[in-house]
């Protein structure tokens, strides 16, 4: 469900993106080609924007949420776990944001690193390209390497590749 705020701000969406029937956009929200956003995710922009960037996806139940002065940028190529909350942060291009993590305002998680599941990543942590961040509070634990890297490369194509079976079979979502 797209809806305008009474301030006038309302959702922009590009044509080629999924948005899931019941995933909740308000306000001053872009969602980017081929991006898409899954059952039950909320992308509030009621106090600063959220955006959306091409080829990414916001998964079942996440949140994001732009605070007064700190919006949510989610880059290129972004895959944000179900159930993970964003408040006004940066996630730069193809990083990953595990199931149920937590990213706090003002910080950025550089292009292709990884927040493990269930971490807090304290407000402002500014977390380099490549790293994988864990804990709670999240600490920057290494470079990403092995198995987590292959992983984290190809996540992002495995949920354009869905959200394009589900766009074909004409589960297409209200706008």
């Amino acid at each position: 469900m797209a809806e305008r705020l009474p301030a006038g701000a309302c959702p922009w969406i590009d044509p080629s993106a999924f948005i899931a029937a019941n995933a909740v956009l308000a306000g001053a929200v872009a969602v980017g080609p081929l991006a898409s956003v899954w059952y039950g995710a909320i992308l509030e922009g009621r106090d600063a924007a959220v955006s959306v960037g091409a080829g990414s996806s916001v998964q079942d139940r996440a949140v994001a949420r732009g605070l007064p002065g700190q919006p949510v940028w989610i880059a290129e190529d972004v895959t944000i776990g179900h159930c993970a909350q964003l408040l006004g942060c940066r996630v730069e291009r193809g990083a990953v944001v595990g199931l149920n993590a937590t990213v706090l305002p003002g910080a950025v998680i550089g292009a292709g690193s990884l927040v493990a599941a269930g971490a807090v990543v304290p407000a402002g942590l500014v977390v380099p390209p490549g790293m994988l961040v864990a804990g709670n509070p999240a600490t920057i634990k290494r470079p990403l390497s092995g198995r987590a890297l292959q992983w984290q490369a190809k996540a992002a194509e495995d949920y354009q590749r869905l959200s394009r079976q589900y766009l074909a079979r004409r589960f297409t979502p209200r706008r």
